[in-house]
C-alpha cells in the first residue's frame, strides 16, 4: 500500500513494496531512499506521468543531498548514465557509440537495472535489451542484479522469446548461486508487477534448473508455487515427472503430482502414461491397472502409447498373459500394434524362459511389415544364452547382421556374459576382436564379466591379465570389479591377495561392504588361517561394516571344525550380545 500512496497508482512493485514494508514509516522511508536511491528511481518510473503524492515529493527532496555532496554522490550520476544509455540504445550502432564514450567505466549493476526499467524503454525490443545486458556484463566484470535477470526473463517470455529467456535464467541459476526460493521470488515479483505477463516464464525457469543438473531444486521450485496465482504449464510438469522417475526420486515425484492436482493441471494422456510407468517401477501392478481402467471414465481414452506402457509393465513383472490380452484388445479397438509392442512381448517371453515363442514373434512382425529392433534381438540373444542355447543365440546375432542391424555394446556384453557362464572363454577373444572391427570399445562391465568368467574356470592368471588390460584402456575398476576379484580369489585359495584388494578398494574410496569382508573371512577359514580371519573381523568395525550372523557363523563353524572350541564360544558370545 505504501507504494500506491507514494505514486498514486493502483498497482505496486512487489520488489519496492517489500523493502518499504520492511522498514515502515515516513521517517524510515526517507532514510531508505537516501541509502537506496535506486528504489526512488523505480518509484519514479512507476509514476509515468501520474501526479506524485506529498510523501513521494518529500522523499525526493530529502533524498537529495546538498549540491556539493551531489557532485560526489553516485545516485545523480547513475541517473545521468542511464539516460545517456537510453539515448544511445535507439541507435543501430549503440555498441560503438558507447565504447567511444566514458559509459563503460561508469556502468554498474544498479545503472543496468535502472536502464532496463526506464520508462523511456517501455515497449523497447527485449532482444536489444538482452544484448545490452550481456554487453554491460562484459564491460563491468561485476555480476548483474538478480532483479535485472528477472525483468529481462519476463520481458522475453512476454515477447514469445522463450529460448533466450531460458538461456538467461540458466545463467542466473549458475552464476548467482542464489537459493531456489530467492530465484523464484525474484521472477515472481517481476511477473506480478506487470499485468498480463506470460506465465510461461515459470516453465522456462523450471527447465533452467533442470538444464544445470539441479533436478531436485527444479522440483522444489515447483512445490514453492503451491497456492500461488501462477504455475508452470502441464507440459513442463509432465516432463519434470518423467525426469524424477528416471532419477528414481519417487518421493518428489508424488509431491509434484499432488501439486499438479492442486493447481488443476491435467492429468492428460501423457501424465497417465508416466503415472502407470511409475506404479510399475514401484512394483505396484494393481495401482497401474487401476489408473489404466479409470482413464476411460475421465474421458481420456488410452492410446497406443498407454497400451505399450502397460504391456511393457506387465512383461517386466512376468504377467505375460495379461500383456497378450492387452495386445488383442488393441487390435479390437483399431489401435496399431507396433514394433514397441512386440519388443516388450519378446523381452517378457525371454525373461520367462520362453525364447522359442519369443522368436516366433519376429515372424509375426515380418508378416505385419514391422522390423524388429536391436532391443528385440538383444533380448532374444539373452534369452537363448540363459537357456544354454548358445548356438541359437549366435544365430540371432547373425540374423541381426543380415537384417542390417548392427549389435551395440549391450548386445556384445550379453553375448560375452553368456559364453563366460558357459565356460567358453575362447569365444571371448573372438567377440572382443569383432567389437573392435565394429567400432565398439569394451567398457568396465565387459571386463567384469570376463574376469568372473576366468575365475569360474579357475584361471587366476587370466583374470589378472584381464584386470591389467582393463586398466591399460583407462577404465577404472569399480565396486563390481573388486567384488569379482575378491570372490574369485577366495574360491581359488587366494584369500591373502583378496584381502589386499579390500585394502585397495578402501584406498580408492570404494567402501567394501560386510559381504565382501565375510567372503575374505570365509576364505581364510577354509585355508585354516583363523588369525587372519579375526583381523579382518576387527577391520570391519573400523570401517563401519557391521558383521552379520553369517559372518560370525562362518568363523564359529571353521573354529569348531579344527577343535578351537574356546575361540568359537567367544565369537558365539559376541554374536548373542
Amino acid at each position: 500500500e505504501t507504494v500506491g500512496l507514494a505514486c498514486n497508482l493502483p498497482g505496486r512493485s512487489l520488489l519496492v513494496a517489500a523493502e518499504l514494508e520492511r522498514v515502515g514509516g515516513e521517517e524510515n522511508m526517507i532514510k531508505l531512499c537516501r541509502r537506496r536511491p535506486l528504489l526512488l528511481t523505480q518509484l519514479q518510473s512507476l509514476c509515468d506521468g501520474a501526479a506524485p503524492s506529498p510523501l513521494f515529493v518529500l522523499c525526493c527532496h530529502c533524498s537529495s543531498p546538498p549540491q556539493e555532496a551531489s557532485r560526489g554522490g553516485h545516485f545523480p550520476g547513475q541517473v545521468d548514465v542511464a539516460a545517456q544509455v537510453c539515448d544511445l540504445l535507439d541507435h543501430g550502432s549503440w555498441k560503438a557509440l558507447m565504447a567511444s564514450s566514458d559509459i563503460p567505466r561508469r556502468l554498474s549493476p544498479e545503472v543496468v537495472a535502472t536502464v532496463l526499467r526506464h520508462r523511456r524503454l517501455r515497449g523497447f525490443d527485449p532482444r536489444r535489451l538482452l544484448d545490452f545486458f550481456y554487453w554491460s556484463e562484459s564491460q563491468m566484470g561485476t555480476p548483474q542484479n538478480p532483479e535485472s535477470f528477472s525483468f529481462l526473463a519476463v520481458s522475453l517470455c512476454n515477447a514469445g522469446l522463450l529460448g533466450p529467456a531460458g538461456d538467461l535464467l540458466e545463467w542466473m541459476v549458475q552464476s548467482r548461486c542464489l537459493p531456489p526460493p530467492s530465484v523464484l521470488d525474484s521472477v515472481a515479483s517481476d511477473f506480478q508487477q506487470r499485468v498480463g505477463s506470460d506465465p510461461a516464464v515459470f516453465s522456462v525457469l523450471i527447465d533452467a534448473f533442470k538444464r544445470t543438473g539441479m533436478l531436485r531444486e527444479a522440483a522444489d521450485v515447483v512445490l514453492l508455487m503451491k497456492g500461488a496465482s501462477f504455475a508452470p504449464n502441464l507440459w513442463c510438469c509432465n516432463a519434470l515427472l518423467k525426469d524424477l522417475m528416471r532419477a528414481n526420486m519417487m518421493e518428489l515425484f508424488w509431491k509434484v503430482y499432488d501439486f499438479m492436482l492442486g493447481a488443476d493441471l491435467g492429468p492428460d494422456i501423457y501424465t497417465y502414461s508416466i503415472l502407470i510407468g511409475a506404479h510399475f517401477k514401484a512394483g505396484d501392478v494393481n495401482s497401474a491397472k487401476r489408473i489404466f481402467s479409470e482413464m476411460g471414465e475421465t474421458g481420456c481414452s488410452p492410446n497406443e502409447v498407454i497400451y505399450n506402457t502397460v504391456i511393457g509393465g506387465f512383461c517386466r513383472v512376468g504377467a505375460i498373459g495379461e500383456a497378450f490380452q492387452l495386445k488383442e484388445e488393441m487390435t479390437e479397438k483399431g489401435l496399431a500394434v507396433d514394433a514397441v509392442t512386440y519388443s516388450s512381448l519378446v523381452n517378457g517371453l525371454c525373461k520367462d524362459r520362453r525364447s522359442e515363442e519369443a522368436k516366433s514373434m519376429l515372424l509375426e512382425m515380418s508378416r505385419l511389415g514391422l522390423v524388429p529392433g536391436i532391443c528385440a534381438y538383444t533380448a532374444l540373444i539373452d534369452g537363448f544364452m540363459k537357456e544354454g542355447n548358445v548356438d541359437e543365440a549366435f544365430r540371432m546375432r547373425d540374423e541381426m547382421l543380415a537384417a542390417g542391424i548392427h549389435p551395440n555394446l549391450v548386445t556384445y556384453n550379453t553375448l560375452i556374459r553368456g559364453v563366460c557362464k558357459m565356460g567358453m572363454m575362447e569365444k571371448v577373444r573372438e567377440l572382443l576382436d569383432e567389437m573392435d572391427r565394429m567400432g565398439w570399445k569394451p567398457d568396465t562391465m565387459t571386463y567384469n564379466l570376463i574376469i568372473e568368467g576366468h575365475f569360474r574356470e579357475q584361471n587366476v592368471d587370466d583374470a589378472f591379465g584381464s584386470l591389467k588390460e582393463m586398466k591399460s584402456q583407462n577404465l577404472r575398476p569399480n565396486f563390481h570389479t573388486y567384488s569379482a576379484m575378491i570372490n574369485g580369489l577366495c574360491r581359488c585359495g587366494g584369500s591373502e591377495r583378496a584381502s589386499g584388494f579390500l585394502e585397495e578398494m578402501a584406498a580408492q574410496g570404494l567402501k567394501p561392504n560386510a559381504a565382501l569382508h565375510t567372503t575374505v573371512i570365509a576364505g581364510y577359514c577354509r585355508e585354516g588361517k583363523f588369525d587372519n580371519a579375526s583381523k579382518v573381523l576387527e577391520i570391519m568395525a573400523e570401517r563401519n561394516a557391521v558383521p552379520g550372523a553369517f559372518c560370525y557363523n562362518t568363523l564359529i563353524i571353521g573354529l569348531c571344525k579344527v577343535g578351537k572350541m574356546d575361540e568359537a564360544r567367544n565369537y558365539l558370545a559376541q554374536l548373542c550380545v
